[in-house]
């Protein structure tokens, strides 16, 4: 983008952009205190750090869709759950029906849900 006497003007990120933003740093405050508090193993916690974004994301943009209002991009939904919040994902899948009818949204999830199960299970035993 550049302004009328041909210096770049820098863009700000989007509104979506910055809800994941706030949806990524609220992750990480959730794992902080997961590992500062409770002493869990790291990937551990850090699932457990995801998975009520994950939920709560899922939930969020199941209202906005119901409200015609701004909507959470799909790829931002698909990284939250290959981040961790596959749990927290499923769970509103079914819950509140949200995203049920896309292959993809069942595969990313299954496939986290896989790799950080075989990930937890090596640690654990």
């Amino acid at each position: 983008m550049a302004s009328r006497a041909g210096t770049r003007v820098p863009r700000r990120p989007s509104l979506q952009r910055r809800y994941f933003m706030v949806t990524v740093i609220a992750a990480l405050a959730l794992f902080a205190i997961l590992m500062l508090r409770l002493e869990l193993d790291v990937l551990l916690a850090w699932v457990l750090a995801w998975t009520p974004v994950g939920l709560l994301l899922y939930v969020y943009d199941k209202f906005q869709s119901r409200h015609d209002r701004l909507r959470v991009p799909e790829i931002n939904l698909l990284a939250v759950a290959a981040l961790g919040g596959f749990g927290g994902a499923i769970a509103a899948m079914l819950l509140v029906r949200h995203k049920t009818r896309k292959p993809i949204f069942w595969v990313v999830n299954a496939l986290s849900a896989a790799a950080y199960g075989i990930l937890l299970f090596g640690r654990f035993v």
